[in-house]
């Protein structure tokens, strides 16, 4: 990043410790610029495990094969979509 002036802009983010690979972590980071009137917030996440959003729903890094087996890859498709259902509504 630089800023206006051509001033190249550096910072850190180092998490607090390590965590277990069962877990994962996520935090913001809030960067002030141009006097503070302007911010951008950089979201940064620790782990692969799922993160619990709301009652069972969960939210995975991955892609889901199949509802309870995550892709290989992050990008690669899941089952939710599959061409069949992508048809328009009616």
């Amino acid at each position: 990043m630089e800023g206006s002036t051509g001033s190249e802009i550096r910072f850190t983010c180092q998490p607090a410790g390590t965590i277990g690979e069962d877990q994962s972590r996520c935090s913001i980071i809030l960067v002030r610029y141009h006097n503070l009137s302007c911010y951008h917030r950089i979201f940064v996440r620790q782990g692969y495990a799922p993160i619990r959003v709301a009652g069972s729903a969960k939210w995975h890094t991955f892609n889901l094969k199949y509802q309870d087996h995550e892709a290989a890859a992050p990008l690669r498709g899941g089952f939710a979509l599959p061409l069949r259902q992508c048809r328009p509504a009616h």
